[in-house]
């Protein structure tokens, strides 16, 4: 039960740095959205978004791009490297 809390924690603040990110709020994200199709971001923009989760503390270092996809993608990269 306390990984899937620490889940559940890592899903809110990742959602929380991307809608800061984007200019949006939480709620307007879902973890089904797609980066380009949903979120319009580019290449670019995701590794920028990586980097800045990076500096807050959130390793993401071992996260291939090029199978992030969507957000729930990028939240499960990040959670096997934590919970590893």
């Amino acid at each position: 039960m306390k990984e899937e809390n620490k889940q559940k924690d890592l899903k809110v603040l990742v959602l929380q740095k991307l809608a800061d990110y984007l200019g949006l709020t939480p709620e307007d994200i879902s973890v089904d959205d797609e980066f380009e199709n949903d979120l319009h971001m580019h290449a670019s923009d995701l590794v920028d978004f990586i980097e800045l989760l990076n500096q807050s503390g959130i390793d993401t270092s071992k996260a291939n791009l090029n199978e992030i996809v969507s957000v729930a993608d990028l939240i499960q990269a990040i959670s096997q490297e934590i919970y590893e």
